[in-house]
């Protein structure tokens, strides 16, 4: 399981996901993307979480809330994203090395 959490700006709300799903279909690109933001606080980790918001509950009901506080013109209506790193990174090494090449070469160098 890769752990991932998001959270309100507005009044610090969390909710913790597994973000497993997202890599097993992402891209060399995407994921090289999220490992340059640190895996995390940037849109790159920000499309973890609308990926999963229809199959986790607690991504949607933080992304509604951050839309609604948007919407009514609240400053602090945005949210972030952060990815465990060294379950990300276990991850990757778990692909094994053809794999891994293959689909997440710059990361796997």
């Amino acid at each position: 399981m890769i752990t991932a959490t998001i959270r309100l700006d507005f009044d610090g709300q969390t909710a913790k996901f597994d973000a497993t799903p997202w890599f097993d279909q992402a891209t060399g690109a995407q994921l090289q993307a999220l490992a340059r933001s640190n895996f995390g606080g940037d849109y790159s980790a920000d499309n973890v979480a609308h990926f999963l918001r229809s199959v986790e509950p607690g991504i949607d009901e933080i992304l509604s809330r951050s839309e609604t506080l948007c919407e009514a013109g609240v400053e602090t209506c945005g949210f972030e994203v952060y990815v465990d790193a060294k379950e990300a990174l276990s991850w990757l090494l778990a692909v094994g090395t053809d794999e891994c090449d293959k689909k997440f070469a710059a990361l796997c160098e």
